[in-house]
């Protein structure tokens, strides 16, 4: 159950990242479908996430939180790290830079 928007395929084709609107509680969050075990899992819990994207590598996930950038590696282990603040809302997902492995903020 809940609503599932903006697939997005990894860059090595293994997993599917989506956004996740909880028809409990509406609040909208990253999870990540792998392919060879059929298994959806959470990458956030916290709600409230704009857009996200795949790092170049394949391991990280980048997400918009408000007017904050965060990125957590895509089986949620560790804690989630904060790339960005901006002064407004994000109006664009994250994209990368895949040879620097850099985030840049959306034009």
């Amino acid at each position: 159950p809940g609503n599932y928007e903006h697939p997005r395929i990894s860059p090595t084709g293994e997993r599917i990242s989506v956004l996740r609107t909880d028809p409990n509680d509406n609040q909208r969050n990253v999870w990540v479908y792998d392919l060879s075990s059929a298994r959806l899992s959470p990458v956030t819990r916290s709600g409230g996430i704009g857009s996200h994207a795949w790092s170049a590598d394949g391991q990280r996930i980048a997400y918009t939180r408000g007017m904050e950038m965060f990125w957590r590696h895509f089986d949620a282990s560790g804690e989630e790290e904060p790339l960005l603040r901006r002064p407004r809302r994000f109006q664009n997902p994250p994209i990368w830079d895949p040879p620097a492995h850099r985030d840049i903020p959306p034009q």
